[in-house]
This record gives C-alpha cells, sequence and structure tokens, in this order.
C-alpha cells in the first residue's frame, strides 16, 4: 500500500480535483484523503453546485469525482454538462447505486472510473491510480504528438528555405525570383554575370570560387536598395530586381554603383598562406518598363547581346531580338528538320596532302529542296540546344564511316569538347568504330573550345580512343583561347594550325612567327604539323618553308562530295 500511495502521490501532488458528493459525512472522510494526495480539492455539494465551481475553475481543475444520486442535479447530468465544456476531462464516479440504466449512461458518457459506497481506502486509490496513468499516458501522448509536429513544422520550414534559397550565399534563388516576379509585378530588372567565371574555379578551384561569390554577394548587398530584391539565380549569376513600382530606381546610377564597386576593384583572397589577386569583370542585362511576362527574358536577352557584342552592359529594347537573329534561329531549326526528313544531310571531303599519304576531313553539308549547298556556319549555332545538333554529328559519323570502311585512305571527323561530353554521341562513335573496324583509318580532329568544362573527361576520351589506335588531332590550334599545356596533356598525333594564322603568314610577320613557333613546339615533341585555309601560291610557299607536314585549303582542294580523281 506504502507503494502503491507513494507512486500516486508523484503523479498527483500538482493537481486539482473537484469533488462533488451531498452527503457530508462521506464528503469529510474522502476529502481527508484526497486533500493528502492532490494540491488542492474543491468541494460541491450537489451537481449544480459542482457545475458552477467547475466553470469558475476549469482551467484548473485535473479530475472530477462525484456521486451519482444527488439534489438539484445528479451525477449523470453534472458529468454530460462537464464533458460538453471538456470531453478529455478525467471522472470517477463514487455512488451506491448499481442501477444498469445508471451504468449505460456513464459507459456512453466515458467514464475513466467507478466505486462502490461504502468507500474503501484502497481500492479508492488504486481506481485513481489508474486514472491518474492515462491521464499521464494522455498528456506524454499529446507532447509526443507536439514534439513531433514541431519537428514537422522545422523540417517544413528547412525545406522551403531550401527550395527558395541558394545554399552558399543564402540568397532567393531561380525559384523564388520567378514567384516575387508573379506576386510584385515588377518592371526592372538586372541580371548580373560574373564574366569567364569558370576560369576562376578551373585556376584556383572551387573553394576559390565560392569565397569569390560570397564576396560579390557581399559587395551587392552594400548597394541594395531597400525596394529592390537580390538573387543568386546561376553558377555566376545574380539578379536585382525592382519591387516596389511606387519607388523610382535609375537603373543607369544603379549600374554604375554595381561597376564602381565590382568591375573597377579587385579580390584578394590568401591561398596556402600566398595573398592573390583576383580581378573580376561582370556583364550586366538590364530591363525596364516590360511586362512581367517577359521581364526576366527580355534581360537574359540584354545579357547575351552584351556578350555577343563585347559590351558591360546593355539595356534591352525590342531591335535587339531581331539583331540576335531569333527568326534565324526558327529558320535555321526548320531548314534542318527538313533535311534529315529528306535525308540531304551528307558529308563532303576535304583533301590533306602529307608527305607519304593524302587523308581527307569529312566536313557537314546541307542540300536544300533547290539544290544549294549549305555549309554548317549558316545553321550549326542555331541549333546546338536542340536534339538535332546530336542527330547531325550521329548522322556525320555514320555516312563517314560507310564511305570509307572499304577504301584505302585515312580520314577524320571533327568533335567538339560538348561533343565529347555527350554520352549518346560517345556510346555512337564507339559503336560505329567495331561496326565499320575502320580503327586503323580514323582521324579524330577536336576543335579548339574557349572552355572545357570537364578537362579530366577529354584526356580520359582521347586515351581511350587511342586504345583503338586511332589518331587524334588538335583542330583550329592558335585560336581563341587555345593554350600549349593542351599539347602537354593530350598528346596529339597532329597539330593543325588555325587559318586565321596560316592566311596572313605571307604577308604579316608575327603570323608568320606564330606558325614557326607553333612547329618548332611540335617538332620537338614529335607531333605532325597540318596547315589549315592555304588559298593561294604564296602562302602555300610559306608553308613548304616552314616545314609543316600536312596541306590543306582551297589551293589543295575544295570540299567535294568525291575524292580526288585518282583516289
Amino acid at each position: 500500500m506504502t507503494e502503491l500511495k507513494n507512486n500516486l502521490y508523484q503523479n498527483s501532488q500538482y493537481m486539482t480535483i473537484l469533488y462533488v458528493e451531498d452527503d457530508k459525512y462521506i464528503a469529510q472522510e474522502v476529502s481527508e484523503i484526497l486533500t493528502r494526495l492532490f494540491k488542492k480539492v474543491i468541494l460541491a455539494v450537489d451537481g449544480a453546485d459542482g457545475i458552477e465551481k467547475y466553470k469558475k475553475n476549469k482551467h484548473q481543475i485535473d479530475l472530477v469525482i462525484t456521486d451519482i444520486i444527488m439534489p438539484n442535479k445528479n451525477g449523470i447530468e453534472l458529468i454530460t454538462e462537464i464533458k460538453n465544456i471538456d470531453k478529455n476531462i478525467l471522472c470517477i464516479v463514487i455512488s451506491s447505486s448499481t442501477d444498469t440504466e445508471y451504468l449505460i449512461d456513464l459507459i456512453s458518457l466515458n467514464v475513466d472510473g467507478y466505486l462502490i459506497k461504502p468507500v474503501r481506502y484502497l481500492p479508492l486509490l488504486e481506481i485513481m491510480y489508474k486514472v491518474l496513468q492515462k491521464k499521464i499516458l494522455k498528456n506524454e501522448n499529446d507532447d509526443y504528438k507536439n514534439n513531433l509536429q514541431k519537428i514537422i513544422e522545422k523540417k517544413s520550414e528547412e525545406l522551403t528555405l531550401r527550395y527558395y534559397t541558394d545554399p552558399l550565399t543564402k540568397l532567393k534563388n531561380r525559384t523564388a525570383l520567378f514567384e516575387d516576379i508573379e506576386k510584385y509585378k515588377p518592371n526592372k530588372l538586372m541580371i548580373i554575370d560574373i564574366n569567364r567565371f569558370s576560369a576562376i574555379n578551373d585556376l584556383y578551384g572551387y573553394e576559390v570560387g565560392d569565397e569569390v561569390l560570397l564576396i560579390v554577394k557581399d559587395r551587392l548587398e552594400k548597394i541594395l536598395n531597400s525596394s529592390c530584391g537580390l538573387y543568386k539565380i546561376a553558377a555566376d549569376q545574380f539578379v536585382f530586381v525592382h519591387l516596389d513600382k511606387f519607388v523610382e530606381v535609375n537603373c543607369q546610377i544603379f549600374l554604375q554603383k554595381i561597376q564602381s564597386h565590382i568591375n573597377e576593384t579587385s579580390i584578394h583572397i590568401t591561398i596556402n598562406g600566398i595573398e592573390i589577386e583576383i580581378f573580376i569583370n561582370i556583364i550586366v542585362g538590364i530591363v525596364k518598363d516590360v511586362a512581367k511576362e517577359k521581364l526576366f527574358e527580355s534581360a537574359d536577352l540584354a545579357l547575351h547581346y552584351a556578350k555577343k557584342t563585347n559590351q558591360s552592359s546593355v539595356i534591352f529594347n525590342p531591335e535587339i531580338t531581331e539583331i540576335m537573329n531569333y527568326k534565324k534561329i526558327f529558320t535555321s531549326i526548320s531548314l534542318v528538320k527538313k533535311a534529315f526528313e529528306q535525308d540531304k544531310i551528307v558529308p563532303f571531303f576535304q583533301p590533306i596532302v602529307k608527305p607519304n599519304e593524302t587523308t581527307y576531313e569529312c566536313l557537314v553539308r546541307l542540300i536544300t529542296e533547290k539544290g544549294e549547298i549549305i555549309s554548317p556556319i549558316s545553321f550549326l549555332e542555331e541549333i546546338k540546344q536542340t536534339s538535332y545538333y546530336t542527330k547531325l554529328t550521329q548522322t556525320m559519323i555514320q555516312k563517314s564511316f560507310e564511305f570509307f570502311h572499304d577504301k584505302k585512305h585515312s580520314f577524320s571527323i571533327n568533335l567538339s569538347f560538348e561533343d565529347i561530353e555527350n554520352i549518346h554521341i560517345v556510346s555512337y562513335l564507339k559503336e560505329n568504330i567495331k561496326k565499320y573496324n575502320i580503327s586503323s583509318k580514323l582521324i579524330i580532329e577536336i576543335l579548339e573550345s574557349e572552355s572545357i568544362d570537364n578537362f579530366e573527361s577529354v584526356k580520359e576520351f582521347i586515351n581511350d580512343m587511342k586504345l583503338y589506335g586511332i589518331r587524334i588531332a588538335l583542330d583550329d590550334f592558335g585560336s581563341g583561347y587555345s593554350n600549349f599545356a593542351y599539347i602537354l596533356e593530350f598528346k596529339p598525333d597532329y597539330i593543325k594550325i588555325d587559318g586565321s594564322i596560316i592566311k596572313n603568314i605571307a604577308t604579316d610577320k608575327k603570323a608568320y612567327v606564330i606558325a614557326k613557333t607553333i612547329v618548332q613546339f611540335a617538332n620537338e615533341l614529335n607531333i605532325k604539323t597540318i596547315a589549315e585555309y592555304i588559298y593561294c601560291k604564296e602562302v602555300y610557299e610559306k608553308v613548304l618553308e616552314l616545314g609543316i607536314d600536312g596541306k590543306q585549303g582551297y589551293f589543295v582542294g575544295k570540299p567535294e562530295p568525291f575524292l580526288l580523281e585518282g583516289d
């Protein structure tokens, strides 16, 4: 009994009881027991008194103990009314009545305990202990539910934050930008692009790149107008949006602030204890007074036009759309689509004359319905973001391999760094190498590019091709972003010196010296050289003088749908 009493006391000492009993002798006896166990006992003399006292103290009362048969209101009426106020209140009935009708009513009211008079001490303790255990379990369950709800709400907030936030800068992201455009209907927007940001990542690593982004973000925030929002929408792009149309913003002044905080300053970062200085160049596309549906698209178009024309900023105007030849894009796509339908994508072959052999470069041509021969310069760039680009490359692979598989001559096909990153093109290439068994004849010319997103994958591709016995040529070398490190890393069999150098070697000493340097460098590494764009006798003679191995150009032979006579 002592243990029971102690367990009960541990759970009851902070609770308040409403005890309703019209028999004052029983009330006194039971109250003495209750007051030793509970923090507070409120005594009521009948059902009506019990209701009144419950209403006054309902926020304090944890348990109701009541008789059934009482004047004014009986216990059934009392419990019914209390349950209407709080259906979860704990109730114990102590009564001398065993009337079946009362018992059914008590069951329907979900009474928690029932005790027959006369009240005995131990059974009273036992039933109160059981009832209070139920309350404790309920409280624990409620706490669990509340904690679970809080966890769910917290996780929901975290997921929402992640969905709308850039993880590095903690700025709102592209998704948030478009929702805010829809919500606030702004009419001014700026896209801020960090020019050649990928070069920073390639040169110094992604950690330095991230630090640069955070510094740029901090500088942009310093000039952030209270009526504007700042977003990070891509790896190297931020956006300013003028959200409050009632506050006027001078875009030109705003642009000057942005450029003075970034373009005219440098960033100092310490790497392995060495401080380096990084100069940041930004390009900005601006749009103002444009409907929200076209806001971002117009700013993006202005940004692309700025890049295309080498400007630091461009404000959108409707003429840019036409200038950017968007009509030409749709015309080109339509032209290529029709050519595929009519099987008018064909390879032409341009000879490359070498000391001991003549090889042929396979060049794509499109034949129109009128019989016009169209060079890829007229449509290639416009279809790069469509599936036709991959299909075009695959078609050239298949038709070139089919043409040369039974011929004695070696031949070359062109692949860009982007092609090498395309798993569909590489997979198709390997399938056809095996199908036509032309490894010993094939040369892959890798086109120079201004950026390599994955240097190691290109190197892996070259090594893979060399395992097949395929030769590698580095095309357009000396143009754009050419780097002698490419030769050391890729170890090509041939270097094709770009036409922009070769065409001038007879008239421009600088071009001649550059070509001579490339030839000497290649000779040291036992790499053959090829000159492109030999268009006249004078250039041809200079190529011979420089000791360049292979000759290619209109003076040597034009691209034709057939091989040279005698071949």
